[in-house]
């Protein structure tokens, strides 16, 4: 539930200290929110199109007002890799080994940014915010975003 003062950010740094290095869960578990309630949501979102459309909508459900964020690395958009690669998932998908891996990137990044289009089309169906970031960039560009969708958000 919404708190406010230095406990809560004890709490937020168990609750994210506790999840890291769980790889069978890559989208958050529902919970039941305020109505009106305001949800951040930072991530990669390479998650089935479906099930991230599923899970945003149990939440927007009860009225909730969203702002989601792709974070990425450089090298998960541009595919920097070339010759012989062995892709090895994070959680759980296995590897894939690659003979030609430059072969790859095309089609890659047209799929990454159709992907990324479904994220925004979600978003915009419920009246979300969308954003990405790159690790390669300061986190203060993607928090003043951020900040100043949530300020939108709460302006309404």
């Amino acid at each position: 539930p919404p708190q406010t003062g230095r406990a809560t950010l004890e709490r937020i740094a168990v609750e994210l200290g506790g999840r890291l290095g769980r790889t069978s869960e890559s989208l958050p578990p529902w919970r039941e929110l305020p109505r009106y309630a305001g949800l951040v949501l930072l991530g990669d979102f390479l998650s089935p199109l479906e099930e991230l459309e599923t899970t945003f909508r149990r939440f927007a459900a009860g009225a909730v007002r969203g702002h989601v964020c792709q974070v990425l690395d450089p090298a998960e958009e541009e595919l920097p890799f070339d010759g012989r690669t062995r892709f090895e998932g994070l959680e759980g998908e296995g590897e894939y080994l690659a003979s030609r891996a430059e072969r790859l990137r095309g089609a890659y990044q047209e799929r990454l940014a159709a992907h990324q289009e479904g994220l925004r089309a979600i978003c915009r169906r419920l009246g979300w915010t969308f954003a990405t970031h790159r690790t390669d960039r300061p986190a203060e560009t993607a928090l003043l975003g951020l900040y100043t969708a949530i300020a939108g958000a709460f302006g309404r």
